[in-house]
């Protein structure tokens, strides 16, 4: 088993956040809670929502979110057909100058891995994580990845690839 290290102590998510994890995925959760609980002082009360993996889930959804999120929980989409309409369906929910935050492996699609994903969300916490990969042979590269954002309206703002795991931050792009 590999151990992933993600360091998110220092991450700011100030609004209104969409998790879209997949089910026992518990590090936004926990995320939240923090920052909530740092927060609570000052009195500020954010939105929190968990995708419940339904197929129009944004029919349903008339709130816009600040933040929509994806953490570790892309490579079980089959094909990059999927890959696009959940995308298009997260920037559909997005305020206009929302974000979209993507953790995940970037993989060969025919390689089955488990792993410990190991989580720092502040100072004094750390989080793990069992992760399995799965056998997904229409996995969606990275670089596939940048291009449905680009292609769907997203601005790349930060992009971070190392041995382990990706990052991309990309923001709605603004109309006018």
């Amino acid at each position: 088993m590999k151990d992933i290290y993600v360091n998110m102590s220092g991450i700011n998510l100030d609004g209104d956040i969409i998790d879209f994890s997949v089910k026992g995925n518990t590090i936004i959760p926990e995320i939240v809670d923090n920052i909530k609980s740092a927060n609570q002082d000052m009195g500020c009360e954010k939105d929190y929502r968990k995708w419940d993996c339904k197929k129009d889930f944004t029919e349903e959804i008339n709130e816009k979110y600040d933040y929509a999120l994806f953490f570790f929980s892309l490579n079980i989409v089959f094909g990059e057909r999927k890959y696009d309409k959940l995308i298009k369906d997260a920037k559909k929910i997005l305020k206009g100058n929302g974000t979209l935050i993507i953790w995940d492996i970037p993989s060969l699609p025919l390689t089955i891995n488990k792993y410990n994903i190991r989580v720092r969300i502040s100072n004094e916490k750390i989080i793990t994580m069992p992760y399995m990969l799965g056998f997904n042979p229409f996995r969606v590269k990275y670089t596939k990845v940048i291009d449905i954002l680009k292609r769907n309206g997203f601005n790349i703002s930060k992009n971070n690839i190392k041995n382990d795991y990706y990052y991309i931050e990309a923001n709605t792009a603004k109309e006018g």
